[in-house]
């Protein structure tokens, strides 16, 4: 038999798929109810409030051209529902799916509107240099100006319409505001400015392409490490989502960090599944966990156990090494400095108290192999070879724990007459 001992695992790639799965599964859970929803509510309701804004500014300059030119411009035909829509979309009630289809909505209407507007007042431009003109101006080429602007804006709405989903609502708002602009521009410009609105539009859509590749390849890294954790997993998580939330470009090592960062919350996946694993193994057979311990050496990261069958004063101690897959176990017993000295009684406490442990360790790491993981003892002491390491007694140990040392009942002597 042996007293304290070392054994080096591994998990195997079952168990640390199940558990990482396990992992991932709940923490995409809550991902996407917590952080996806209220990001697209607030993007739908700050986009609703802009569009909103616009609306106002364009009815208030229909009107203001209608006080001017009277019936020359037609009245807006603006739809029954399309208050009702905002109404509706400012109602916090609304469903995030539903919410994003209705700002859409909105926004595709406000853009007809601003074209629109930017058409009549070309034309009201047109007819007033026409009538200036007086009867010198054949008839038949105010029809051909007015064809003209007509297709002029045309060409125009074909291009906004040809801006890709992913062009950012900030850029289709700027691009239609430049449409706007150059449907009212003078002829001689017309035909520049409708060229330099085609490569602006190019531009915004190669550069959504970018951006949506960017976001897919943050969305792989993302599946990369998910049901990882750790602070370095945290840090690059936030950096990527960034990355999705268009918030920020991938860095250029960002490959690099992945890998390293994956690897290194792999490991510790592992060690920790095949710590958690051991102890859950030895509290089948009996063991407890003495929760809020630090041992003399200060490391807060090792776990003490005790089984009620053992003397009431020791603790079986489980210490992982640091970046390994390494595992120490050893008895320890509560002792104060006067108890320290080694009697012949202790002694032999000690040993019978290594040798029950030294069972109960090997039926916990073949029940452990059952779960994935495969330990390989490395390292071993005779039992009784070393003293039992002491520390110091524990604070605040419950009492009902304490009365359950196993002591020999003695039968009473006769007394002899």
């Amino acid at each position: 038999m042996s007293g304290p001992k070392s054994a080096s695992y591994r998990v195997s790639r079952s168990a640390f798929r199940s558990e990482r799965e396990s992992r991932r599964q709940a923490a995409e859970e809550r991902r996407r109810a917590a952080e996806e929803e209220a990001r697209k509510r607030v993007e739908q309701r700050r986009r609703l409030r802009a569009l909103g804004d616009e609306l106002k500014e364009i009815a208030a300059q229909w009107r203001q051209a209608r006080e001017e030119h009277g019936d020359t411009v037609p009245a807006w035909r603006q739809e029954p529902e399309f208050d009702c829509l905002i109404q509706a979309a400012a109602d916090q009630r609304v469903a995030s799916g539903e919410l994003a289809g209705i700002v859409d909505s909105i926004a595709r209407k406000v853009a007809q509107a601003r074209r629109e507007f930017a058409l009549q007042s070309a034309l009201l431009k047109l007819h007033g240099s026409l009538s200036a003109a007086g009867a010198a101006q054949p008839a038949q080429r105010a029809q051909e100006e007015e064809k003209a602007l007509n297709r002029h804006a045309e060409q125009v709405s074909d291009l906004l319409d040809a801006l890709t989903s992913q062009v950012s609502n900030e850029e289709r708002q700027a691009l239609a505001n430049r449409g706007a602009e150059t449907i009212g521009a003078l002829p001689g410009r017309r035909n520049a400015l409708l060229l330099q609105l085609r490569q602006d539009v190019q531009r915004a859509n190669t550069a959504a392409k970018e951006r949506l590749s960017m976001i897919r390849q943050a969305k792989r890294w993302r599946e990369e490490f998910a049901g990882l954790d750790g602070p370095q997993v945290e840090e690059l998580d936030r950096s990527l989502r960034r990355v999705v939330d268009g918030e920020a470009a991938l860095a250029p090592n960002m490959a690099q960090r992945v890998k390293g960062v994956v690897l290194n919350a792999s490991e510790a996946l592992k060690r920790e599944y095949a710590s958690r694993v051991i102890v859950e193994e030895l509290q089948q057979l009996g063991y407890e966990v003495e929760m809020g311990f630090e041992t003399a050496s200060g490391d807060a990261a090792a776990t003490l156990l005790r089984n009620p069958a053992m003397p009431d004063d020791y603790h079986v101690e489980l210490r992982g090494e640091s970046g390994q897959s390494r595992l120490h176990a050893r008895i320890v017993r509560e002792a104060d400095g006067a108890e320290a000295s080694q009697s012949a009684e202790r002694k032999r406490t000690d040993s019978q108290t290594e040798q029950a442990w030294c069972g109960d360790f090997a039926a916990a790491l073949a029940a452990a192999e059952r779960r994935g993981v495969h330990a390989r003892l490395t390292s071993r002491i005779q039992a009784g070879q070393r003293p039992v390491e002491t520390i110091a007694p524990l604070a605040g140990k419950r009492e009902p724990q304490r009365r359950r040392r196993r002591r020999k009942v003695q039968p009473k002597a006769r007394s002899r007459r």
